[in-house]
């Protein structure tokens, strides 16, 4: 067979079609991946707004208390037990462990906390294959507003998606503008102010938990040196931190690490 000019070069002109077929063919499915999971977890949303205003998602349950049935100690009478607001999200997943709601982006998502930091990093709230998976808690957290140093991590998408808008605040203006957020958990709120962030290998020193080899004060100093935005957050030493981490591709296996110190109520 003898390969001409013409050949070859009618090969390529089918190799590039077929590449340029199997990228579009890749954007359409994670596009499509991508809008499917934003639909489901504004449904998400929606379940976790009516359960905080909507009095009918959590009604007062009215237990008769019967004297006879129950020990002398036991108060007699009816009272009045308030279901947890957080209850239908907790049948839904029972690792769920809050939800982060931050103004101006599409931050607005329920938490989970797996067995280790890979469970969740494919599969959605409901545990089913989502190739945005979840936004989820370090393992090594205990949760209920119980550690001094809570670490959230989520994917990084150009869209904007799960912690994609977290690159909005390497802006300083939308960072001045926007400092706070809020993170609901079935025992109750919190809110934090953002003090430090950078850009950073993912096997730095910043998701420290236990503070073995140094002071709580010590790495939160660390933290505020590390800092590549100007903030004017005072650090209350005293309260715990919360840390915001998604992938930014500016250095080699690198993170964004947010950081927050929590607002004293």
């Amino acid at each position: 067979m003898i390969i001409t000019k013409r050949n070859i070069i009618v090969s390529l002109l089918a190799i590039a079609a077929l590449l340029q077929f199997s990228l579009w063919l890749y954007e359409i499915n994670s596009n499509r991946a991508m809008t499917e999971s934003e639909s489901y977890y504004n449904e998400l949303s929606q379940l976790n707004s009516s359960t905080e205003s909507d009095s009918s998602a959590k009604p007062d349950v009215k237990l008769e208390v019967v004297p006879e049935e129950l020990p002398p100690s036991f108060p007699v009478g009816n009272f009045t037990y308030t279901q947890n607001p957080d209850s239908a999200l907790l049948k839904i997943n029972p690792d769920y462990v809050g939800w982060i709601k931050i103004d101006n982006t599409k931050v607005d998502y329920p938490i989970v906390r797996g067995a280790d930091n890979d469970e969740y990093l494919d599969i959605n709230f409901k545990k089913e294959p989502d190739v945005l998976g979840s936004i989820f808690m370090d393992y090594r957290n205990i949760g209920m507003g119980l550690d001094r140093h809570t670490i959230i991590y989520g994917h990084y998408t150009e869209r904007g998606y799960m912690f994609g808008d977290l690159n909005k605040y390497l802006d300083q203006d939308f960072l001045a503008e926007n400092d706070t957020f809020t993170i609901s958990t079935p025992q109750g709120e919190k809110n934090y102010q953002i003090f430090s962030i950078h850009i950073s290998p993912s096997e730095g020193p910043f998701l420290d938990t236990q503070f073995k080899d140094t002071t709580y004060t010590d790495f939160l100093n660390m933290l505020n040196n590390e800092s590549i935005m100007d903030t004017e957050t005072a650090l209350n030493k005293e309260l715990d931190l919360l840390s915001l981490v998604t992938c930014n591709y500016a250095v080699e296996d690198g993170r964004l690490f947010i950081h927050a110190i929590e607002i004293e109520q």
